[in-house]
This record gives structure tokens, C-alpha cells and sequence, in this order.
């Protein structure tokens, strides 16, 4: 089964595989100084989640190819959008650039 990331920015944690964003990375990326903790915070949430449903999702497939000997899943990929991502996803949607719009 593939499990695929996108680790294009931060450092990667080997031991529990969540992502470390800087907060010099988010107030320059971002232009959020103020708001760096928040921000890291909500993406740490979202990787959890990412991680809850990628489990949830590969004890499916293992169940069903113990019962059915077939896997339902070819792959399962996921993917976290960087600094840099959201930044441009907000300006080209034309939304502030803060906390509460990239909540939202």
C-alpha cells in the first residue's frame, strides 16, 4: 500500500512523522508574525486528523483482504498544503490574508 506525503516544507519528524513548521517560516511565508502559534497549531490538527483516517483507512483494507483476499485500496495518499500554498490560495481567491480566512 503507498502512503505518499507531501514534505515539501518544514522539518520531518522522524518518530512520530508529523511536520515541524518554523515559526519564521509562517511569519515570512504568511506575513502573519502574530499569529505564528495559532497557525501551527491548526496544522498540527490537520495532520492529526490526516493520520486518525490514513489509520482508520489501512485497517480497512487489511481486514478485508483477511476476509475477502482482495484489497479495496489501490493506494491512499494525502497531503497538507504549505505555507507557500495557502498563501497563494488566498490571494488568487482574493480573501485576506489572516488567521481567521485560512481557518475558514
Amino acid at each position: 500500500m503507498e502512503f505518499a506525503k507531501n514534505t515539501a516544507y518544514g522539518l520531518h519528524n522522524r518518530f512520530h512523522g508529523m511536520k515541524v513548521i518554523s515559526d519564521l517560516e509562517i511569519a515570512q511565508t504568511l506575513h502573519l508574525p502574530n499569529e505564528c502559534e495559532e497557525l501551527q497549531l491548526l496544522m498540527m490538527k490537520y495532520e492529526c486528523a490526516m493520520t486518525e483516517m490514513i489509520t482508520k483507512l489501512e485497517v480497512l483494507s487489511s481486514e478485508m483482504s483477511l476476509k475477502f483476499q482482495r484489497n479495496p485500496f489501490e493506494s491512499i495518499r494525502c497531503r497538507l498544503k504549505s505555507p507557500q500554498s495557502i498563501y497563494d490560495k488566498l490571494c488568487s481567491h482574493g480573501y485576506e490574508v489572516s488567521y481567521q480566512s485560512i481557518r475558514d
